[in-house]
């Protein structure tokens, strides 16, 4: 059972620690993510296994060794995760030039 120091210190220390209280820190905070292009891969974004397998193929060529198709699909797998990353780091840059330049970034949505 804790003392009734140590709830006390629990609050206090609860208190300060709850994360961004501002507006401008909580939209700064949740951009983190998409500023480095990886909330590409939280959102569900399902890479099609026929793009995996033509990479995956093109990767091996003819030869038609099962472990090293199964390592190349793997390579393929990580490709295709890569380009979509690249891919949402541009449109990220994208949003932001035009942000800044005047432009609403919400227009493209409509």
């Amino acid at each position: 059972m804790c003392s009734e120091r140590r709830i006390a210190a629990n609050r206090k220390n609860g208190r300060r620690s709850s994360g961004l209280r501002t507006k401008a820190g909580k939209i700064r905070a949740s951009r983190n993510a998409l500023q480095h292009g990886l909330a590409v891969i939280s959102h569900g974004q399902s890479i099609p296994s026929g793009e995996i397998a033509r990479l995956a193929k093109a990767i091996c060529g003819d030869n038609s060794d099962p472990a090293l198709l199964a390592q190349a699909r793997v390579i393929a797998q990580n490709e295709m995760v890569l380009r979509a990353i690249r891919e949402q780091q541009t449109a990220v840059v994208e949003r932001l030039t035009m942000t800044r330049s005047g432009s609403d970034p919400t227009d493209e949505l409509n």
